[in-house]
């Protein structure tokens, strides 16, 4: 319950921001997928899917709310016994993006994980929260739409390479 508390957080924190620049609204959205690459031995790669809702404080920097999850559980084995993961993600950063058509992007915050191992039919999740940082490139080929490339660090042994589109940035 922890991830939807820090949810609503974020929304809230986003909104607020909204109200306090109103007259500069410039509200984003998008959506992404790719690699969750997991650098434990027996766990195999899982692919991750996942949404943002960002409002630029500038040109340049923003705040990004976020979650990401796996599309599909993978396949991890713990001595002899094979099993799935998956795990949910709930972020917040501040993501700074250089001006013009390519751009850098960089990003640092605070996000809430949840990772869960079912083995013998038993689910043993664990969670926490962590430092995040990330960066990028990408192309706006149209005023609001940009085609970012990304890499996330969601903790020391767990990151996620992914493609995105954003829309009204």
């Amino acid at each position: 319950m922890k991830a939807t508390q820090l949810l609503i957080f974020a929304v809230i924190t986003l909104c607020s921001i909204g109200t306090v620049h109103a007259e500069d609204e410039a509200w984003y959205a998008g959506v992404k997928a790719g690699q969750m690459k997991v650098d434990q031995p027996g766990f195999k790669n899982a692919i991750g899917v996942g949404g943002i809702l960002g409002y630029k404080l500038n040109n340049t920097l923003g705040i990004e709310g976020g979650y990401t999850t796996t599309g599909e559980d993978a396949d991890v084995r713990i001595g002899t016994t094979d099993s799935k993961w998956d795990i949910d993600v709930v972020a917040v950063h501040l993501a700074y993006r250089t001006e013009g058509n390519f751009f850098v992007k960089g990003k640092a915050g605070l996000l809430y994980q949840e990772v869960s191992v079912n083995t013998n039919n038993a689910n043993e999740p664990g969670s926490g929260g962590e430092m995040s940082i990330g960066i990028g490139a990408g192309w706006r080929p149209f005023k609001d739409i940009a085609l970012e490339l990304e890499y996330t660090v969601i903790e020391s042994d767990v990151s996620f390479i992914s493609f995105g589109i954003n829309l009204g940035i």
